[in-house]
């Protein structure tokens, strides 16, 4: 579950900051994506990325 949100937020600083992906995986495991369990009910689990406002200003 963690490494689909991860992945999926790779893609997305990768495709949206013309980023190579190695820079985007570089980006994505410092402070400027946020991991957070949202759902964990009936054996339905939840995680989604959050990538912060201010980390390309």
């Amino acid at each position: 579950m963690l490494h689909k949100a991860m992945d999926g937020i790779i893609n997305l600083i990768s495709n949206r900051f013309n980023l190579r992906r190695v820079e985007a995986i570089a980006l994505g495991s410092t402070v400027v994506v946020d991991l957070r369990v949202t759902q964990v009910v009936n054996e339905v689990k939840g995680v989604h990325a959050v990538l912060r406002h201010d980390a390309f200003i």
